[in-house]
C-alpha cells in the first residue's frame, strides 16, 4: 500500500493539553534512511547487541538461532533504532504549534514531546506481527488507517 494514500490521524500530545499532531504512515525507505542515520550516531545496531548473539548465530543450535532472530526481530522497531529527526520530517503532517512542521522546528522539540512523536509514528508505521494479525478480526491486509480518496481525473 501506498503511504500516502492513508490519512493523517490527529494524536492529542499527553502532557500537553489542547496541542495536537497530525501523523501519518511513514514509507519505507524513510524507515531504512532514519535507521541508517541513528547507527551512524552510535546507537544500538543489530550486530551490537554482542557476542551472545553472535554465538548464538554460529551454533549448531536452532533454537538458540531462533532466539537471537527474534531478539533482533523485537528490535527493529525500538525508538533508539531510528533518527528522530529524519523519522518525525516524514510521519508529522501537521500540529497545533505556531509554527511551521520543519527540521528547524523538529529538533526545536522538548525531549519529551519529541519521543513521544516518534513512538506514536513507529506505531503507525510498524507492521503488525504474526500473533496481531491472528488476533486481527477479519482480513489481516484492511488498513488500520483511513484511506484518502481517488483523485477524480476529469
Amino acid at each position: 500500500m501506498l503511504t500516502r494514500l492513508y490519512q493523517p490521524i490527529k494524536k492529542d500530545v499527553p502532557h500537553e493539553p489542547g496541542e495536537f499532531f497530525e501523523l501519518r504512515k511513514v514509507p519505507h525507505t524513510v524507515l531504512k534512511r532514519s535507521r541508517k542515520l541513528a547507527a551512524k550516531e552510535g546507537h544500538e545496531t543489530a550486530r551490537d547487541l554482542g557476542p551472545e548473539i553472535v554465538k548464538a548465530f554460529a551454533s549448531d543450535d536452532e533454537d538458540q538461532k531462533k532466539g537471537a532472530r527474534k531478539l533482533i526481530e523485537e528490535r527493529r522497531y525500538e525508538p533508539d533504532q531510528f533518527d528522530t529527526t529524519e523519522l518525525l520530517l516524514a510521519g508529522v503532517a501537521s500540529w497545533s504549534y505556531d509554527a511551521k512542521v520543519s527540521k528547524l522546528s523538529i529538533d526545536d522539540l522538548d525531549e519529551e514531546t519529541a519521543e513521544w512523536a516518534k513512538r506514536e509514528v513507529i506505531a503507525l508505521t510498524k507492521p503488525p506481527t504474526k500473533e496481531e494479525e491472528k488476533k486481527a478480526p477479519g482480513n489481516s491486509t484492511t488498513p488500520s488507517m483511513e484511506m484518502v480518496p481517488p483523485l477524480k481525473s476529469g
